[in-house]
């Protein structure tokens, strides 16, 4: 399994309204609400006729505790020595192995001088296709949870996988001539706390995904701690804008919408 199980979600979210040119804009508060890391995005919106309205931001230095990293690496063609020294492979000889090496790690925010140089690390023998497949379907969406977040949110990507497919995954599609990629085939990460920019609005969203309490008891302070962290981090924005912003915090559900909104 990964830092993604199957559980009912939630989603809180914190609005400040009218406050991000006088936060410095958007680049201004990328550098101050995430910061440089290996695991960052910034992702425009692309939907006609209100092209790039909205910015989406996240990374490892914003993320929650369902936070992972996931790449995954092309089967290659091994030697039987290979074979015997990868616990991973089944091969007896020169062959070529049935789906490639997924990687997950889980990279849960906390204070950098905490992080240990080497995160929990999972490794599987499974396409990236599979796990994605299975890890959508296991994401149970609270209808009225998404409800309202259709409702009341003027965007639809409200948190979950982003990544890429790498060229290369064309020899997993029928394709030829594929080469071999000199970093992974494919990378994901799944956001669970989410900066969002509306350049129409001039307003600011802070998205935290979290296990619905009422679905999982063991995660009952989740909707606390997401809450908590929307609150820190909005107060860290609304006092860069020098101005005292109107927010409030609403619950509602995961959809894991697409970018076009």
């Amino acid at each position: 399994s990964s830092g993604v199980g199957p559980c009912g979600l939630e989603l809180s979210w914190l609005k400040l309204s009218g406050v991000l040119s006088a936060a410095g804009g958007s680049v201004r508060l990328f550098e101050q609400l995430v910061g440089p890391g290996p695991d960052t995005f910034w992702l425009d919106s692309a939907s006609a006729p209100e092209r790039a309205r909205f910015s989406y931001m996240g990374g490892e230095n914003v993320s929650g505790p369902m936070a992972c990293r996931v790449t995954y690496s092309l089967p290659q063609l091994h030697a039987a020595a290979t074979a015997q020294a990868d616990p991973l492979s089944t091969a007896t000889g020169h062959q070529q192995d049935p789906a490639g090496v997924l990687t997950i790690t889980i990279t849960s925010s906390q204070p950098m001088h905490q992080q240990s140089s080497t995160l929990p690390q999972q490794k599987h023998r499974v396409s990236i296709w599979d796990y994605l497949q299975t890890q959508l379907q296991h994401l149970q969406l609270l209808p009225e949870s998404a409800s309202a977040a259709a409702r009341e949110l003027p965007f639809n990507f409200w948190g979950g996988f982003v990544g890429y497919f790498g060229y290369e995954l064309k020899a997993e599609c029928g394709g030829s001539n594929a080469h071999a990629a000199t970093g992974p085939d494919a990378a994901w990460l799944f956001a669970d706390r989410v900066i969002v920019c509306d350049h129409m609005t001039d307003d600011v969203y802070l998205l935290a995904l979290h296990p619905a309490p009422a679905i999982q008891a063991a995660e009952s302070t989740a909707a606390a701690a997401a809450a908590a962290w929307a609150l820190a981090s909005g107060a860290s924005a609304a006092a860069a804008a020098a101005a005292g912003a109107a927010a409030a915090v609403v619950v509602c559900g995961l959809s894991l919408g697409s970018l076009d909104g």
